[in-house]
């Protein structure tokens, strides 16, 4: 009776571990996508940045470039115009500036909504993985210990009737 106590312990401790290993093994699957999808925020992100730092010294460089056209023109019609032009300038690039700041801004949160929804889908598809493992393990573990106590039972039976046969002798 000591030995098949002993043998089920064994076996459970077994079962606690192989279980124990499994969470663990998930649950470090499961960190290893947040940080990816981490990862891939980022690099979108700084990629998106630099696409729109780089359209920005193009419109920067369209500026100047129209800012040259006007020296040329005669000094006389400079000073008529340019006071008018100096300050639609400015507004009309501050326009473009926060047109393609807000556009840019909208950009990178449709970027990180699609990441943050990409994650959390994958995160639920692994907690769903998650816990059909944990529920196939708890099932395994059920079986076994429905085993055991039929083992326990059988061996009982087994021991309690050698002893009703010895002493009947």
């Amino acid at each position: 009776r000591g030995d098949a106590h002993r043998t089920m312990d064994a076996e459970r401790r077994d079962h606690d571990e192989t279980w124990r290993r499994a969470r663990d093994d998930l649950e470090g699957q499961v960190d290893q996508v947040r940080q990816h999808a981490a990862t891939r925020a980022k690099t979108v992100a700084d990629d998106h940045e630099k696409r729109v730092a780089a359209r920005m010294e193009e419109h920067e460089a369209t500026l100047q470039r129209k800012k040259a056209d006007l020296a040329v023109e005669s000094e006389q019609f400079q000073r008529k115009v340019l006071g008018e032009l100096h300050g639609e300038r400015q507004h009309l690039r501050e326009e473009a500036v926060a047109a393609m700041r807000g556009k840019m801004e909208d950009e990178v949160e449709m970027v990180r909504a699609k990441l943050a929804q990409d994650a959390q889908e994958e995160e639920e598809r692994l907690q769903l993985d998650i816990d059909r493992r944990l529920q196939d393990l708890a099932s395994h573990w059920e079986t076994e210990q429905d085993s055991l106590r039929n083992d326990m039972a059988a061996a009982s039976e087994a021991s309690t009737g050698a002893r009703e046969r010895s002493s009947a002798l």
